[in-house]
């Protein structure tokens, strides 16, 4: 049950918890303490929580809210700590997301969870691929019989990929070699020419696209065609998404892809008033949100509200994208 809230409060600088509520000044709301399930330290959805976090701990005398973050081993925590109360809010892929709305793959035992609720849409998570630049691999198709990373089984990376291969009409047969590497494995590879193009999901900018740019010689690869398309426009959880020109060596124009969506998301016993204020503090703090990290600068409010096809917007959220004129 919340384990982390100390080591969080430290990680934000937050310092002692406010005094209890009764002993509030009767003009200020009760306090309450809201838990934000992350990821790993290191990644991407910790300082995301943590950029959130920051926003609504600034308004906290006016809201009542106090805002911790906790890290955790990922989405699928998240999904389940969410549906358990052990957390308020979360970080979390869409497509672990869409499976734990229908209860399908991963939470088939735990089932559908139809009490989730969005609060809008983060940072895109395209599948990004690097391809070494003398392997003369253009496009998808130039794939077969060549050497992949497909990535672990039960990661982001090879649901997407394993996508791929279902669109084409392929299997990992089709590659001379079909590697299940970790993620961190395999730029490593990618230099030493044991494969000649790696799969990452992932937000933008990031070192690791850098490094393989500037040391491995490296080169980002679109996946636009078709095929690709039709995927996306028939799966909910998946996105057209566009990596910005301009922020890796060599790569002056835009590179076109797909991928997932990261998510803040919670359930639906969280207070209306306490959503509508979450959300209000990162669209009236908007450009000092966009600060707190790189991949926050590319948001567009607009994108934001849209939250996801996946499950419903939270009455708090939507009242508020209502009165903004961001949703009818």
């Amino acid at each position: 049950m919340k384990t982390a809230l100390a080591a969080a409060a430290i990680v934000l600088g937050l310092g002692a918890l406010p005094a209890l509520a009764q002993n509030a000044k009767p003009s200020e709301p009760a306090p309450r303490t809201l838990v934000v399930g992350t990821g790993g330290v290191t990644g991407f959805y910790f300082p995301a929580g943590g950029a959130v976090c920051r926003v609504v701990n600034a308004g906290r005398m006016r809201t009542g809210l106090r805002c911790l973050v906790e890290s955790t081993t990922g989405s699928i925590h998240n999904l389940n700590a969410l549906k358990a109360g052990d957390l308020d809010l979360a970080v979390v892929q869409s497509a672990w997301f869409a499976q734990a709305v229908k209860g399908s793959n991963v939470f088939t035992v735990e089932g559908a969870n139809p009490n989730l609720r969005v609060l809008f849409a983060l940072h895109g998570e395209p599948l990004t691929v690097l391809v070494r630049k003398d392997s003369n691999i253009t496009e998808i198709a130039d794939m077969k019989k060549r050497k992949v990373n497909l990535g672990k089984k039960g990661t982001a990376q090879r649901l997407l990929t394993d996508l791929l291969m279902e669109t084409e009409g392929w299997t990992a047969a089709d590659y001379s070699q079909a590697k299940e590497l970790d993620p961190d494995e395999q730029l490593e590879a990618l230099c030493a020419n044991k494969i000649d193009a790696a799969f990452y999901v992932i937000a933008h900018p990031i070192s690791i696209v850098q490094e393989g740019v500037a040391r491995c010689n490296a080169r980002l690869m679109e996946l636009d065609g078709a095929k690709i398309r039709q995927l996306v426009a028939k799966t909910p959880f998946l996105a057209r998404q566009v990596i910005p020109g301009g922020i890796y060596p060599n790569h002056p124009k835009e590179t076109v892809t797909f991928g997932l969506q990261a998510l803040f998301v919670t359930d639906a016993r969280l207070p209306a008033d306490s959503a509508y204020a979450i959300v209000k503090a990162v669209f009236e703090n908007f450009e000092r949100f966009q600060r707190l990290h790189p991949t926050f600068e590319a948001l567009v409010k607009a994108e934001m509200a849209q939250g996801s096809v996946l499950a419903p917007l939270h009455d708090g959220a939507a009242r508020y994208y209502r009165e903004v004129k961001l949703a009818k």
